[in-house]
């Protein structure tokens, strides 16, 4: 079920950043958006169905129903928080790839090791979370 209402929570949030994208978009003398505020609002969608599917293998997931929250969860998690750093630069207006620029957290430049390490957690609890839903699917259902 908490799958289901983040797909559903994304899927709103695709709609709000479409909403935003018209809006600035309508605005600029060439009808261009922030990099990041397209990448948002298709982000959002992508989310969706991603969580959609979660929520569809973690409905028949063999393992221990606190293991299986555990990975919706953590999954989700980086879903959103990587969904909020998307929304933050487009807020911010950028029109650059987030790694062109120094890594920035409240007002203060960060090591590069910091992004570094993010992305290999991310990568990592998105891959085996993922991979672990998978495959209790399979040997469900096989």
């Amino acid at each position: 079920r908490i799958a289901i209402i983040f797909s559903c929570a994304f899927f709103m949030i695709g709609l709000f950043t479409g909403i935003w994208k018209y809006i600035l978009a309508t605005k600029s003398p060439e009808g261009e958006t922030p990099l990041y505020v397209g990448i948002s609002h298709r982000s959002s969608f992508h989310y969706s169905f991603a969580a959609l599917l979660v929520a569809i293998l973690a409905g028949s997931s063999p393992y221990q129903p606190l293991t299986t929250l555990v990975i919706v969860s953590t999954l989700l998690a980086f879903f959103t928080v990587t969904l909020i750093i998307y929304i933050a630069l487009g807020a911010r207006g950028d029109r650059v790839g987030q790694f062109s620029r120094p890594l920035v957290f409240a007002g203060r430049k960060l090591p590069e090791f910091v992004r570094s390490i993010f992305m290999v957690v991310l990568i990592a609890a998105e891959t085996i979370g993922f991979g672990l839903l998978f495959a209790g699917f399979l040997i469900r259902h096989l």
